[in-house]
């Protein structure tokens, strides 16, 4: 079984790949300035390597997200960089590629729920139906992440223009 849902969403951004890749390789510095929506963000372990774990907060429409997760991947060769948090039932992942006309596509994935069969169903349907309905506003997220993605290319393009 996949998971309960996979929500996605892409935007070309015209700055440098390095300047896209800092800027989500030092969340810790930059998370709260993204978007006026974001609260906080700690390193609660080590620093912002695999298997640190970091704690990110922003409330949306009036809804509070409080995010305590394990940085499962950071990878960078130059042309792609990938980054995956994993925190309870959500993955969480970032990614930058390098496109031919020297834009990066930004990519950001979010994915919810508990792989396996009907054990993991009935987890998934108490935690995202029963329990945390109000937090597993799918369009709500997505509309968030649309958001996100939009002032993240108005602020690294913005710097290129400064």
């Amino acid at each position: 079984m996949s998971m309960t849902k996979v929500l996605q969403d892409s935007v070309d951004i015209r700055a440098p790949y390095e300047a896209v890749r800092d800027f989500f390789f030092h969340l810790d510095e930059t998370f709260v300035s993204w978007s006026p929506d974001h609260r906080e963000f700690e390193r609660v372990s080590g620093g912002m390597g695999v298997g640190d774990t970091v704690r990110f907060r922003e409330t949306v429409a009036g809804v509070d997200y409080d995010v305590t997760g394990k940085i499962l991947e950071r990878e960078d060769d130059g042309g792609r960089f990938f980054i995956k948090f994993h925190s309870k039932y959500a993955w969480i992942s970032f990614e930058g590629r390098t496109n031919p006309d020297g834009t990066v596509r930004f990519t950001h994935i979010e994915s919810f729920g508990k792989e396996g069969g009907v054990g993991a169903r009935i987890i998934n349907w108490l935690i995202f139906s029963v329990l945390g309905r109000k937090k597993a506003n799918w369009d709500l997220i997505l509309r968030d992440m649309v958001e996100d993605n939009r002032l993240l290319r108005e602020r690294l393009e913005g710097e290129q223009r400064a």
